[in-house]
């Protein structure tokens, strides 16, 4: 008996080091992936997936990317992966840029491949470039270009207070909700990623594009602000918070804007004003109101604009 107790504990003794502690994961081969790119061209796909490879034998931390082709966006996704020395990890990818070229049922695919990506974030925020090659050529700030886009929308959202809302849940929350969303425009500006604007889109097709100052009233409308400052008379005005409330009544929408401003102007609610009612007064099709209304907006003939505090 104490023989076969001594071969037991002798037996356990030697598979120890074999079993590994529960929840460790080796990463030396391993790519961490920080950001996936797609592309459209002469109907094939392009994937571009950025990585960080984390290595304990050597001090290596500089960002590669892995780009392939394929007719759908399952197989070029598949094709890049294949490419890689090591396994791709998705579960701390934190962007994901698409073309602007991408739209309709192939916009839909990309969606539909985030979604069904294994272990990725649906936390995910989601950008439009006009030149996605060279968003990823800009020069990494901190360690990769995936994490520096999301940076830059961090700060916006700082110093303005407006939020984007394009993170994965986001989008298909407001499509869904509302028929539209907005996604972020980053393009390159010197060496490093600048958003300069976003595109509207209606379903998934894009129903406008706004430069940087008509994206800040029509997120001002379009999610409200937990605060920051606006452009109000050529000075900037601190305002608290702001919300919004949209109704039709007739061919008219009714946009109601609340503002709680830090210090009371009256220039600040006729500048907000003026700049809704001119981004959506040159607007030729009703469509632009899809992600603010999410109702019929066939027949909208005139906008109506109210601000207070």
């Amino acid at each position: 008996m104490k023989k076969a107790a001594c071969a037991f504990f002798c037996l356990t003794f030697l598979l120890l080091p074999l079993c590994g502690c529960k929840g460790y994961r080796e990463t030396d081969g391993e790519y961490f992936v920080s950001g996936v790119c797609f592309e459209k061209e002469d109907g094939l796909f392009t994937v571009d997936i950025e990585v960080l490879p984390l290595e304990s034998s050597k001090d290596e931390s500089e960002s590669k990317v892995f780009s392939a082709d394929g007719k759908t966006v399952y197989e070029a996704a598949n094709n890049t992966v294949s490419l890689m020395p090591k396994t791709a990890v998705f579960d701390h990818c934190g962007t994901a840029v698409i073309s602007s070229k991408i739209k309709g049922d192939d916009l839909k695919a990309v969606i539909k491949y985030l979604y069904d990506t294994k272990n990725l974030n649906l936390g995910i925020h989601l950008f439009v470039s006009g030149d996605v090659k060279s968003v990823l050529a800009c020069e990494a700030q901190s360690m990769s270009v995936g994490y520096d886009i999301m940076a830059v929308e961090s700060n916006i959202k700082k110093s303005t207070g407006v939020d984007f809302k394009n993170k994965y849940y986001e989008v298909v929350s407001r499509r869904m909700s509302h028929g539209g969303f907005c996604l972020p425009r980053v393009e390159r500006n010197g060496d490093r990623p600048e958003i300069s604007g976003q595109y509207l889109y209606v379903g998934f097709s894009p129903a406008a594009v706004l430069d940087a100052k008509e994206s800040i009233f029509y997120n001002i409308v379009y999610s409200g602000s937990s605060g920051g400052e606006i452009s109000a008379g050529g000075r900037r005005c601190r305002v608290d918070k702001i919300s919004s409330k949209i109704k039709r009544r007739g061919d008219t929408l009714e946009i109601g804007i609340k503002c709680r401003y830090r210090h009371k102007s009256d220039k600040a609610d006729a500048e907000i004003k003026s700049e809704v009612e001119k981004l959506f007064l040159f607007r030729e099709s009703a469509e632009v109101f899809m992600p603010l209304y999410g109702g019929d907006c066939e027949g909208i003939k005139n906008v109506e604009v109210t601000v207070r505090e």
